[in-house]
């Protein structure tokens, strides 16, 4: 009977921390059968938990459709070296190497 009882205490913590959604959204209805391209705009991903894994999608009757979720990297992309031509090369003992050099700009 105790480890009834003591089950019982263990149990109860889980069913209480059952998943409760708040918030939810519509989506367009696919044209075709298949995988379909959803983005989750900062509408969405603001209610979404750090991990992201609190997001259901459902069918008309209510019944969860499986999903595949791909991070897309970002496409920014940017060049921050710029080669610079070496004058002359000076080397003093017990200081750093002085390299002057000419900066040469782009004209657009």
């Amino acid at each position: 009977m105790k480890k009834l009882i003591s089950l019982c205490f263990l149990l109860f913590p889980i069913i209480g921390f059952s998943q409760n959604f708040n918030w939810e959204a519509a989506l367009q209805k696919p044209d075709k059968t298949g995988f379909y391209r959803i983005t989750l705009n900062p509408k969405i991903t603001t209610h979404l938990n750090k991990q992201i894994t609190d997001i259901r999608i459902t069918d008309s009757q209510n019944a969860e459709v499986p999903y595949l979720f791909q991070k897309e990297a970002p496409t920014y992309y940017s060049q921050l070296f710029h080669e610079y031509e070496v004058i002359e090369k000076e080397y003093k003992k017990a200081v750093a190497h002085l390299l002057p050099f000419t900066i040469k700009r782009e004209t657009k």
